[in-house]
This record gives C-alpha cells, sequence and structure tokens, in this order.
C-alpha cells in the first residue's frame, strides 16, 4: 500500500473536494482557481493534452518551476524530453487520461550546479467543459538545497532518474505497474510492461 507523503496529499484532498460538473470522476479544469487552491496555486502546474507528443503547459507557478529547477510555463512538455522518453512518457500520459487515473511520481534532479535533490509530484487528470480529460494538473514538492540556481542538467529527464511512480485510483481503476527505489515493478504474478 503506497501513501502519499503530506506536503501533496493536502492537494489531492482539496482536488477531491472540487466539483464534478462535466465528468463523473473529474473536476473541470476550470475549477482550480486562486480560491480553490489558495496557497497552493504557486506550487500547481497545469499542461492540455492537444495532440500526440504535444502536452501544453498552460500555467506553472513560481513555486512549481523552482521545485522542478525548469522554466516550463508555455512549452510543450515533450520538448523538455530527451527523444528517448518521448514513448514512455506517453505511456504514462496516456493511463492518466485514458483511464483515468492520477499518479505520485518521485524524481531525483541534478542541477547544472552540480546538486541532487528528489522532486516529488501528483499528477491527476481534469477534465475540459465537454467533459474530456485532456488536462494534467500536478502538484510539485521539492527538497531542493538551499542558495542552488542551478537548471536542470540537461539529459537529467529521464526514465532513470525516476526513483518512485505509483498510479492512483481514482475511480475507474489505475495500472498495476509501478516504480520503486527506481526497479520496474508489477503486482504478483505479472511481469512489468
Amino acid at each position: 500500500m503506497f501513501n502519499l507523503p503530506p506536503e501533496l496529499d493536502r492537494f489531492f484532498t482539496v482536488w477531491k473536494a472540487l466539483p464534478r460538473t462535466a465528468h463523473s470522476l473529474l473536476p473541470c479544469k476550470n475549477e482550480i482557481t486562486p480560491a480553490a487552491l489558495g496557497d497552493l496555486l504557486h506550487s500547481t502546474g497545469i499542461a492540455k493534452m492537444v495532440a500526440p507528443f504535444n502536452l501544453q503547459v498552460t500555467y506553472a507557478g513560481s513555486g512549481y518551476e523552482k521545485s522542478a529547477s525548469t522554466q516550463v510555463t508555455g512549452s510543450n512538455y515533450y520538448d523538455l524530453l530527451p527523444p528517448a522518453f518521448h514513448k514512455p512518457m506517453a505511456l504514462f500520459h496516456n493511463n492518466l487520461l485514458g483511464t483515468p487515473c492520477g499518479a505520485f511520481v518521485a524524481d531525483v534532479i541534478t542541477t547544472t550546479s552540480g546538486s541532487q535533490y528528489l522532486h516529488e509530484t501528483i499528477q491527476l487528470p481534469m477534465a475540459d467543459p465537454q467533459g474530456d480529460p485532456v488536462y494534467l494538473v500536478a502538484y510539485a514538492h521539492g527538497r531542493r538545497p538551499y542558495g542552488d540556481t542551478g537548471e536542470r542538467k540537461p539529459g537529467n529527464h529521464n526514465a532513470s532518474s525516476v526513483r518512485d511512480m505509483f498510479y492512483l485510483d481514482l475511480g475507474a481503476g489505475a495500472p498495476g505497474d509501478y516504480i520503486k527505489n527506481f526497479r520496474l515493478c508489477a503486482p504478483a504474478g505479472r511481469q512489468p510492461v
């Protein structure tokens, strides 16, 4: 059994309390407001899947970008990844939006100044006004060393930097594969995909 870190669980609690107006399991993206999120908004990122391999980051708060050591607002998320990581990331995003389900990801960031730290996110799907799950909202918590102003090292955002990843069942099920301590695992009796 996996338990979210308390820093992320608070965001998950707020997300679960948002109204469901266009989708039975998901809130709409327009429910993400300063009034709804309060002090959580600065560590939140929002992206829209507009086409395969095209996840447009429409908003990333200053806390989110500081935690990620990368400026992402206005970017296609896939442009920030090494090409070899595109297909695994697309499978991950297809699981989140297609199931729909959420995920916890803990990834080790290495900065250009040589620091390493753990960057944790909870990633949750959200619907558009027609009820289609095309948005992802992420809340980040990082333990970046004080005074480190380096950017994320080029090429560091890849499969080998993911320490832990667990899918979260939001009511429609979730894939059973997970990553624990840099190792891809599957439920008992099955090989990971």
